[in-house]
């Protein structure tokens, strides 16, 4: 018997995308004032579902949630530095753990200013974290962002910090990393008043940049593989501005390259956004969009709406998120979804933080207000009442990996309606087989795998599923 299925809900918006209808629940937990400047979501202590970090500024502590697995979290009760600002995550020791690195800034309090170094912590395995006891920095300065790349193509994961000072100017600092998660300051030097992205803008396996700089435009600067920049690609447009988390790189139109999706700083009016589409060498094109109106935004990118494509979430400040859909080919229509109120929305990350397939979202408030869950709830139109009822599967489904991008460990989830025979192999860019992680039999049900990504380096891989006649084959994104 086939039904119809309607959903109504005060906080659930939704939009019709192809046979499906793509909205949001806003979750129920409030959690304490704190002005949080970040969000980011990893599985710190390795259960298999991904935790938060809030990045808290003031005499608010830097804090760490743990998720049940369904999207519900509690306080760790670890209380790491005030005046977080940026949070980086990756395996800074070569232990196979996330480390963090929260970058602080100055802040006035009181008729005084007052200043905090930026913080490595080390995991214990556990997701219960301790001090390094490197403080990086000086007084002088007032740390923003921070963002964990190997540069220098040494397998170890170095620290991108950004510095403000006044009267205004942006620079950077680039530490480098021995292998231990400890930092030096390293000789590289980045262009003031600029926004670099690090990704594989030309496919070779190290890390490049995607550089914004302030009132001038865009440039790429490729690695040659030992942390020696040149340039590629340049554009003018003196439209372009500075802030945090402006610049996403994905793959938006399929083709196995990075493009980029831009929001620029606008006035009372704002700026409307820009995408640009890659040649696959580090050459961009503007693609001629010109989307919406944006000014402090914040954006991250994932396949919202489950139709294998690099879809855009924005957090505005000041505004409520927005949600732009990706035709496959790099061209955006905006949803018409408007998530929250006019709230002080900052930090935002995306992941499947309820374990049902599908990409939610976390987004901090840089006030007095809560931090939200935002479910992600896409509706197929038509379901098999029998199979909801059994609990077995409609049909054969591959679903993309989480989280995505990864460093270096991500879940794949699949589900099978009948005993098959299953395999599920992953291959790099050039059709080599690297890994295999599932090679038997397996009866109906859902089914999830972990994989780790440790020897690999950074870049886009394939993974693809074989049961009988069935396969399917995703892409995702390491990055180290």
């Amino acid at each position: 018997m086939k039904i119809i299925l309607q959903l109504f809900f005060s906080s659930f918006l939704f939009v019709n995308s192809f046979s499906q209808q793509l909205g949001f629940i806003k979750s129920s937990q409030t959690f304490p004032p704190s002005e949080t400047f970040q969000v980011a979501l990893r599985d710190l202590d390795k259960d298999n579902d991904l935790d938060a970090i809030f990045s808290n500024m003031t005499n608010h502590n830097s804090t760490i949630w743990f998720n049940d697995g369904n999207g519900n979290f509690t306080n760790s009760g670890q209380a790491l530095t005030q005046q977080g600002h940026g949070v980086g995550i990756g395996d800074l020791d070569g232990d196979n753990d996330l480390d963090l690195f929260i970058s602080c800034a100055t802040y006035f309090y009181n008729n005084e200013w007052f200043y905090r170094p930026s913080k490595i912590y080390f995991n214990q395995g556990n997701g219960i974290f301790y001090d390094s006891g490197q403080n990086l920095g000086d007084s002088l300065e007032s740390k923003t962002s921070v963002d964990l790349v190997d540069y220098d193509f040494d397998n170890d994961l170095d620290a991108v910090v950004q510095h403000s000072e006044t009267p205004p100017r942006i620079y950077y600092k680039v530490y480098a990393n021995d292998g231990d998660g400890n930092f030096s300051l390293s000789g590289l030097s980045l262009p003031d008043d600029s926004s670099p992205n690090w990704g594989d803008l030309d496919n070779d396996g190290d890390t490049d940049i995607f550089l914004k700089l302030d009132n001038q435009g865009y440039s790429t600067l490729l690695n040659d593989g030992s942390g020696n920049f040149s340039e590629r690609w340049q554009l003018s447009d003196p439209s372009a501005t500075f802030d945090e988390r402006c610049v996403e790189l994905a793959d938006f139109d399929g083709d196995q390259d990075l493009d980029v999706f831009i929001v620029n700083t606008g006035d009372v009016n704002g700026l409307p956004a820009l995408v640009f589409l890659n040649d696959g060498t580090g050459q961009f094109t503007d693609t001629g969009q010109r989307l919406g109106s944006f000014k402090w935004s914040w954006i991250e990118s994932a396949d919202v709406d489950n139709d294998n494509d690099s879809d855009i979430v924005i957090s505005i400040f000041g505004g409520p998120m927005q949600v732009w859909l990706n035709d496959g080919s790099g061209y955006f229509t905006d949803s018409g979804l408007r998530l929250g109120e006019n709230n002080l929305y900052r930090g935002m990350d995306l992941g499947d933080l309820d374990k049902d397939g599908d990409i939610d979202i976390f987004v901090g408030y840089f006030g007095q207000g809560s931090n939200e869950v935002w479910f992600n709830d896409i509706i197929n139109p038509v379901e098999d009442d029998y199979n909801k009822q059994t609990g077995i599967p409609a049909k054969l489904q591959l679903f993309q990996n989480y989280p995505n991008p990864f460093n270096p460990v991500t879940t794949i989830m699949f589900q099978i309606p009948e005993k098959s025979f299953v395999t599920i192999k992953v291959y790099d860019v050039l059709g080599n087989e690297v890994a295999t992680l599932v090679n038997e039999e397996k009866p109906a049900g859902n089914y999830e795998v972990r994989f780790s990504a440790s020897s690999l380096s950074s870049g886009i891989y394939f993974y693809r599923l074989q049961a009988g006649d069935f396969i399917e084959t995703k892409k995702m994104l390491l990055l180290k």
